[in-house]
């Protein structure tokens, strides 16, 4: 699932992968958690250094995986004067990435439903 409303979707996607308010994953302990980004395009960041993914959830719902990303990129990134221009310039611009999709989640069925007859 990608939303696209830009105010919400990054809560939305950030619920799907499990990302509480304050950033942490519930539930999976052995990966480090989500970092919450104050910038206008991106929503939060994890990154696996034994791994090396960066994971970026942008603010437009967008999940982008990027592999064999140096502990240096990443610093450069949390510790950048402009995040967003660094993000577009040193890392989305330069490195291959995977976007990640995720299903449109099923509605539950009505509660006390009874089935229509054919």
């Amino acid at each position: 699932m990608k939303a696209r409303n830009i105010r919400g979707a990054a809560v939305i996607v950030a619920a799907g992968l499990g990302i509480a308010a304050n950033g942490c994953v519930s539930g999976q302990a052995e990966r480090p958690a989500f970092e919450r980004m104050r910038t206008k395009e991106i929503y939060s960041i994890r990154y696996d250094l034994p791994t090396q993914h960066l994971t970026v959830v942008t603010r437009t719902g967008d999940v982008l995986e990027f592999e064999n990303v140096a502990p240096a990129i990443v610093d450069g990134l949390r510790t950048a004067k402009d995040q967003d221009a660094y993000f577009r310039e040193q890392i989305r611009g330069r490195l291959p990435f995977k976007a990640m999709e995720f299903p449109a989640p099923v509605p539950p069925a009505a509660p006390n439903a009874t089935p229509t007859p054919p």
